[in-house]
């Protein structure tokens, strides 16, 4: 009987991962936008059902960053976390009709040994823990991101006031440090296990937040949490901090599922 249900289990597993390659549909960067080779200039993006029977209505759109385990260029690992895969399937794309946006993150190394990441933090190559601050640019990835955002606002109905930005681990260090640079293109953003810098709390503490961590990661230290929570608070942001106290670094599904998926309705109630 285990075995029974452990089958069924996988065999359900494989069916949502592959319904969620389907619906997210191969986009691309158009050449005329400068980047570096470094790059994916490819994303995935998930379309609200029915959109073509509704041409004068515009809708949301939630921006996801992938943890570092979905860097690539197939475009496959990252809409296979949790939240993107959350929001394919009917019961959530029947609540929250909207766009998602799933950027890759290129796989590989810069010339300085730092592997490619959303951020780009100095003394990269030792443990997370030891990553205090980041370089001032942004990195190339964020900026291939960035280029994504403009083209999904440029040729899709998005509703302007309520684009989301959303990471989890790699993701959300990128996902913070995306907000401190463009604090006014986002209505809410919402984190899990991201590693901050509190220097950069203040432009981010003009947007909505809610984010998580668990208390026992092993990862990224939930303290960094903390203290910028603490210092989104002393700016006067709007912050939301849940905190597990037996959770480790993967705790992103519970996050978005626990109390009907409260983070996610806590979302689409924002707008800029």
């Amino acid at each position: 009987m285990k075995s029974l249900l452990a089958g069924i289990l996988l065999t359900a597993t494989a069916l949502a991962s592959h319904a969620a390659e389907q619906l997210y549909l191969r986009q691309s960067i158009p050449d005329s936008v400068p980047l570096p080779t470094t790059v994916n200039r490819t994303y995935r993006l998930l379309v609200p059902a029915g959109v073509a029977e509704k041409p004068d209505q515009k809708f949301p759109l939630v921006v996801y960053l992938h943890g570092g385990g979905s860097r690539g260029e197939d475009g496959l690992k990252p809409v296979n976390e949790p939240l993107p895969k959350l929001l394919a399937t009917p019961d959530m794309r029947g609540r929250f009709p909207c766009f998602v946006l799933v950027p890759q993150c290129r796989e590989g190394l810069y010339e300085d040994g730092r592997p490619y990441n959303w951020t780009k933090w100095e003394n990269q190559t030792a443990a997370p823990a030891l990553w205090l601050k980041s370089d001032d640019e942004a990195s190339d990835q964020l900026r291939a991101a960035m280029a994504a955002l403009k083209d999904v606002l440029d040729r899709q109905p998005v509703d302007p006031a309520r684009v989301y930005l959303t990471g989890v681990s790699m993701g959300g260090s990128g996902s913070w440090s995306w907000a401190a640079r463009q604090p006014e293109q986002f209505a809410a953003v919402m984190t899990v296990c991201g590693l901050s810098e509190v220097s950069r709390a203040e432009p981010i503490s003009k947007v909505p937040v809610w984010t998580f961590h668990g208390a026992k990661d092993e990862v990224v230290p939930v303290q960094r949490t903390r203290d910028l929570v603490k210092a989104l608070e002393g700016f006067g942001g709007k912050v939301k901090y849940t905190e597990y106290p037996e959770g480790g670094h993967g705790i992103a599904g519970q996050a978005f599922t626990e109390d009907d998926h409260a983070a996610i309705r806590w979302l689409f109630e924002q707008r800029r």
